[in-house]
């Protein structure tokens, strides 16, 4: 009796070693092959308008971005919203064409998005999901010397990408650490709420003169400072913005070393 229970004991162990196994295969990345799908779906047709100079020409938009020095100007709903990431996700996965919307990646990662919603929660605007900056992270990030056509994800980084990336860290940076992040939130939500559309013209009334190297002027497309500034405190309102941050800083070490090293100094 006692022999037979402890293999029914060894068995159970070893049958939830393999169901342990078995979730960690199943959430292994996504291939790179698969990225490089991915990411050459979303340079074949982008929003023209998310880039400095748009896109004039039918050479190549990913050469064209490139040879012209072309930087990505709008913000994290043009990556994930407008600017086709779910249609290329809804192509590469052979998924139901989905536009404007995030079901495609909502699929694709089995989370949500948004803990809360502006349409189902009445919220002010969308609370981001820290699970889903996992995911991204994790499993959509590519290596920085992946090639994309005759581009390393690196170079692309440099010439397309650096300054979204380097503002929303300067951003979180004057938010958390030159301001007092609690102050910031406090007078969003007692002044920016009834606004108008986050309360951007507050916004860059506050906080006009901050991170004027990224200074552009809103035409509805582009991510100014004030936006990028709003962004973090938005995250620190839904309490993504610690988790997010860990991320942020992760990726600007692998693709952005040593101009983050000076900039958090």
């Amino acid at each position: 009796m006692k022999n037979k229970l402890i293999k029914i004991i060894g068995a159970s162990f070893l049958l939830l070693i393999i169901f342990s196994f078995t979730i960690i295969v199943v959430k292994k990345m996504i291939p790179e092959n698969k990225k490089i799908e991915l990411i050459e779906s979303w340079f074949s047709s982008p929003y023209e308008y998310m880039f400095s100079g748009g896109i004039h020409n039918n050479s190549g938009v990913l050469n064209f971005l490139m040879t012209n020095n072309s930087e990505f100007m709008a913000g994290t709903t043009g990556i994930m919203f407008y600017g086709g990431i779910n249609s290329s996700i809804s192509k590469v996965f052979d998924y139901e064409p989905v536009l404007y919307n995030y079901k495609a990646i909502e699929k694709l990662s089995g989370i949500k998005c948004f803990t809360k919603t502006i349409a189902e929660d009445g919220t002010k605007f969308n609370y981001l999901n820290p699970e889903i900056i996992d995911w991204g992270y994790e499993e959509l990030l590519p290596k920085p010397k992946l090639k994309i056509q005759e581009y390393t994800c690196k170079e692309i980084y440099k010439t397309v990408f650096s300054r979204f990336f380097r503002m929303m860290t300067e951003a979180y940076i004057y938010g958390n650490k030159d301001n007092d992040i609690k102050e910031l939130k406090e007078d969003y939500i007692n002044t920016m709420y009834d606004n108008g559309y986050g309360g951007l013209d507050i916004l860059e009334e506050r906080h006009s003169g901050a991170l004027q190297k990224y200074y552009v002027s809103r035409d509805g497309t582009i991510m100014t400072p004030a936006m990028a500034i709003g962004f973090w405190i938005r995250r620190d309102i839904d309490g993504s913005s610690d988790k997010l941050w860990k991320k942020l800083q992760k990726f600007m070490l692998l693709y952005d070393k040593k101009w983050f090293k000076t900039i958090k100094k």
